[in-house]
């Protein structure tokens, strides 16, 4: 019995750290937690649950809005690695340094356990003291001193665990070496990321999704400052090198969208249908096509895909304003 009590409060201890962090201190709200487990594209070592700018505000509704139409936390996970890649989770990836990191605290506990489970075997077959020996008699009771090697050692475990975790960090949070091309991606000029591409390329170490999500980013920058060749050039690339669903539809969309401006709407309409065949909610290309479409004269095709466009979530308000005069335009004639 004596030999049990010794043990029952390390024992307990260990078991509470050990369930600490399995549980990893959820907060109870599916939403939150699963915001806590996605990388804000736009920020450094941020989620999208801390973040406060636009592009991760409008991450979090959409979570908020598939928790509440049912969808599984992995069916989310799913959903925002294949926009962005698996470099969008915060979860410690599953190679050398991800293991490294889950790994320190449990092997931290069993070293704890093996000290204490040593020291108590001393403690039982060492010699008695002596009545002339008053001085070497504990003045603390074993209990006590068993909660401060555990909370000693858990205190240990944790400062070791953090300091790796500084080591590690920056090798993760370097945003082109490692692929993960969506951190802190204003301060990135087109110049480095053209040429980090390229390397990329040339080397064939980066995966197909994480090269051509960076090759979408510098498209979309080009795109944006109406620099249409060398956007062409880079959605073309997406193209051929095995794009995720999501990342061909949005290639394509806006490769419509170039070739819609430069007369080529029938080549574009094979590009806008074909961008909604791989990825069918690419509202951008549902509203690309159906402007399309209403120049045309062809406004029974493009109601529907207004409609469409008008129920998608976080929609910019100047293009729900578009979206909305158009159906009013389609509606009176």
């Amino acid at each position: 019995m004596t030999r049990f009590r010794r043990w029952a409060l390390p024992g307990l201890l260990a078991i509470i750290i050990a369930w600490g962090l399995v549980i990893g201190g959820g907060t109870g709200d599916r939403a939150i937690d699963l915001g806590n487990r996605i990388r804000c594209p736009k920020c450094q070592a941020e989620s999208v649950a801390e973040s406060q700018v636009p592009t991760a505000i409008t991450m979090a509704r959409i979570i908020r809005e598939k928790v509440d139409a049912g969808w599984s936390d992995q069916q989310i996970l799913d959903f925002f690695t294949a926009r962005y890649g698996p470099s969008i989770l915060m979860d410690p990836p599953t190679d050398v340094s991800g293991i490294i990191l889950w790994s320190v605290p449990v092997a931290g506990i069993i070293a704890g356990g093996l000290i204490l489970a040593r020291s108590q075997r001393r403690r039982e077959s060492g010699p008695e003291i002596s009545e002339e020996a008053p001085e070497r008699i504990e003045s603390s009771p074993p209990a006590l001193k068993t909660l401060g090697i555990v909370v000693g050692g858990a205190l240990a475990v944790t400062a070791s665990a953090f300091l790796l975790g500084q080591v590690l960090q920056p090798v993760a949070d370097t945003a082109v070496v490692s692929g993960d091309i969506t951190s802190n991606l204003d301060e990135i000029s087109n110049g480095r990321l053209e040429s980090t591409i390229a390397e990329f390329k040339a080397t064939g170490v980066m995966p197909a999704s994480q090269l051509n999500a960076m090759e979408l980013a510098l498209a979309e920058r080009y795109f944006e400052e109406q620099q249409f060749s060398p956007a062409t050039e880079h959605f073309q690339a997406v193209l051929l090198n095995e794009p995720l669903p999501s990342q061909a539809s949005e290639a394509l969309g806006r490769m419509g969208w170039i070739l819609y401006v430069n007369n080529e709407a029938e080549t574009a309409e094979v590009a806008y249908q074909r961008a909604l065949e791989a990825f069918p909610t690419n509202s951008e290309a549902a509203y690309f096509y159906a402007i399309l479409l209403v120049d045309s004269e062809r406004g029974a095709e493009a109601s529907p895909l207004l409609a469409q466009v008008a129920e998608s979530p976080n929609l910019p308000p100047d293009v729900l304003e578009h979206v909305q005069q158009l159906l009013n335009q389609l509606g009176s004639s």
